[in-house]
């Protein structure tokens, strides 16, 4: 059966991610927008959607090339607002010494963070980077960090040494074999990190705070964390989702 395109007019939201573009299109009301994803090296489906039915306006947030994005655009077929994070918008504060140098991806994830689910919490998007923001329950961006993701730091191991190479393993408490000890390794390296935010940020407020976890290896952490934590898929998408319907 085949697909039936979206409506006329409508807005295109779109996530620039280093390994991949993900987009959809925006969601009348409270009603969950479908998600696609396609590699930066073949926009077909992208493109071939937009002719169909081309958009009335685009938002984006990328934190992928010049070429990438111009590229995306071409396969849109009409500019792309790309989202620069302002010092405030949307209910949220941007903590950061020069607010437009935080990433855009970060500053669109809070503003959705802070809307689906507000409180007090430490957000962690991991992908290709892991990043570990605090966002309180009044919208306030405290700060974050920027860390490898899991297969960067695997890959840096790799790169660097002349024998652990690049083998397939398994989380262990006590690896008796290079393969797991490395991906353990790797893995502790991420979650450690994550369980000090949480405290530390506890601490500074004096009342517990809430784990969101996104990106590709979030249900990875999850299992690996001693807290809990939601998982909360294309928090991206929804903070753009936000920005479209309303204007800072």
């Amino acid at each position: 059966r085949r697909r039936q395109p979206a409506e006329p007019g409508m807005i295109l939201l779109l996530d620039a991610g280093n390994t991949r573009l993900k987009w959809a299109w925006l969601a009348e009301g409270p009603a969950r927008h479908t998600v696609h994803a396609s590699p930066h090296h073949d926009l077909t489906a992208l493109e071939q959607t937009c002719r169909i039915t081309p958009p009335r306006r685009v938002l984006g947030a990328s934190v992928t090339s010049s070429e990438r994005n111009a590229a995306i655009m071409a396969a849109v077929g009409r500019p792309v607002e790309w989202l620069v994070p302002a010092a405030s918008c949307a209910g949220v504060t941007n903590a950061y010494r020069d607010p437009d140098r935080l990433g855009a991806d970060r500053w669109a994830q809070m503003i959705g963070a802070h809307h689906e689910q507000p409180g007090d919490q430490v957000l962690v998007s991991a992908g290709t980077a892991l990043t570990i923001d605090c966002l309180d329950r009044e919208g306030r961006f405290w700060g974050g960090t920027i860390a490898p993701g899991l297969g960067l730091l695997r890959h840096s191991l790799a790169e660097g040494t002349a024998r652990l190479g690049l083998p397939d393993g398994n989380w262990q408490e006590y690896p008796d074999n290079s393969a797991d000890a490395i991906f353990s390794g790797c893995l502790n390296a991420l979650t450690a990190p994550i369980e000090a935010q949480v405290a530390r940020f506890g601490s500074q407020l004096g009342r517990p705070v809430r784990l969101t976890l996104a990106g590709g290896d979030a249900s990875l952490l999850a299992q690996h964390l001693a807290i809990d934590g939601t998982i909360v898929d294309n928090l991206v998408l929804s903070g753009l989702a936000h920005l479209a319907r309303m204007s800072c």
